[in-house]
């Protein structure tokens, strides 16, 4: 195999073994009373919106198209993580420091993206 295929197969290897580390960081910090209890909220709001039918929430709420929907769990892991202190997410995180590292700024970039009207909801919160 070649060089750069090893590193490849080994990144690939290194975050999918950190997408546990992931769920059990984000459990975690939902329920650290040393994260804000605003961000929590925003967090919950956001997986009941993803979870709710097809037309019960309407999507001209937030201003979101269905590829606008795709940004809202980057947007919910973004919020979740800038609530936590560096020693709350080092208590919590149990992978490899650079992937959180990575995870946190594409999550910050990621927010970045949204529409602006979505940004301005959540952004007092980020």
């Amino acid at each position: 195999m070649p060089v750069q295929t090893e590193t490849v197969v080994r990144e690939l290897k290194k975050w999918g073994m950190s997408l546990p580390s992931l769920g059990k960081l984000v459990v975690a910090l939902m329920a650290d009373p040393r994260v804000p209890r605003m961000n929590k909220i925003v967090v919950g709001g956001i997986a009941a919106y993803l979870v709710t039918p097809v037309g019960m929430v309407p999507r001209r709420l937030l201003g979101l198209k269905r590829i606008n929907e795709l940004i809202l769990p980057v947007i919910a892991i973004d919020v979740l993580l800038s609530g936590a202190s560096d020693e709350v997410l080092r208590d919590h995180w149990h992978g490899d420091p650079e992937v959180l590292k990575t995870i946190r700024g594409l999550a910050r970039r990621g927010s970045a993206l949204a529409p602006a009207r979505v940004r301005r909801v959540f952004g007092s919160v980020a």
